[in-house]
């Protein structure tokens, strides 16, 4: 059982943490409502709590051979030891989850853990080697399209560029950067126009539903109110014909 701390809504904590703890839940499941406690409940206020959330999380992945989300525990212990200020760690972390991904064909995967690995060489002053992953990280996210990953290397880069006083790439980088923004901004405001129009679509199919539901209630009453009808004139038409035969007696 794994308990919440202060700034961690409890409520997201308490459904997480019973997902996690229902041994019946997909593996995927677990794994990620654990590594969404690690990383959204500790991380930043417990780095050594996440750590060991991590551990258990990269323990329980191993043995079910699920690659993915033992370096996704990786990159949170990773995380814990950058927190920490211990690069040395967090960068042998990271590039375990690199290379696991690497293995697995993640490729955002590895075009964000780079651009982790660059953006901690550059905190250390190693300027060339932040370059270097910064640029692979760009290279690859370039080839594959991947707007988010693009951005994160732009960004990465401007701030190596511009600390080396390369003004004309920096100001290359700020314009990718800008650029990806817009796209992925864009990309989510199709993405809300589609789910607006789906369900716009969805309450017109209701309302027409209910309005069938409707037309066909009224249609059955007016055939009962039919036969109601004839039923009457005939029941009439009989009874006046039985008076008409008693009076021709």
């Amino acid at each position: 059982m794994i308990t919440s701390i202060g700034g961690f809504s409890q409520v997201n904590f308490d459904s997480l943490n019973q997902v996690w703890v229902d041994e019946t839940q997909p593996d995927s499941s677990r794994f990620e409502a654990l590594l969404d406690i690690a990383w959204n409940g500790y991380l930043l206020a417990n780095p050594d709590t996440a750590y060991k959330i991590a551990n258990q999380l990269f323990t329980l992945a191993k043995q079910k051979r699920n690659k993915k989300w033992q370096a996704g525990a990786l990159t949170i212990q990773g995380a814990s030891f950058y927190l920490k200020g211990n690069f040395e760690e967090a960068i042998n972390h990271f590039n375990k989850s690199l290379a696991i991904k690497n293995e697995i064909g993640d490729q955002k995967g590895v075009a964000a853990s780079l651009n982790t690995i660059g953006k901690i060489y550059k905190r250390q002053g190693k300027v060339e080697e932040a370059e270097s992953y910064g640029e692979k990280s760009l290279k690859l996210a370039q080839e594959i399209k991947a707007p988010n990953q693009i951005k994160n290397a732009a960004s990465s880069l401007k701030k190596i560029y511009k600390s080396k006083k390369e003004d004309l790439l920096a100001l290359e980088m700020y314009e990718l950067e800008v650029l990806m923004l817009d796209k992925l901004k864009n990309e989510e405001l199709a993405k809300l126009k589609t789910k607006m129009q789906t369900e716009v679509e969805l309450e017109k199919a209701e309302l027409q539903k209910e309005n069938d539901d409707l037309n066909n209630q009224i249609k059955s009453l007016k055939a009962k109110l039919n036969y109601l009808f004839w039923g009457f004139g005939v029941l009439i038409f009989m009874v006046f014909g039985l008076i008409l035969k008693l009076r021709n007696k």
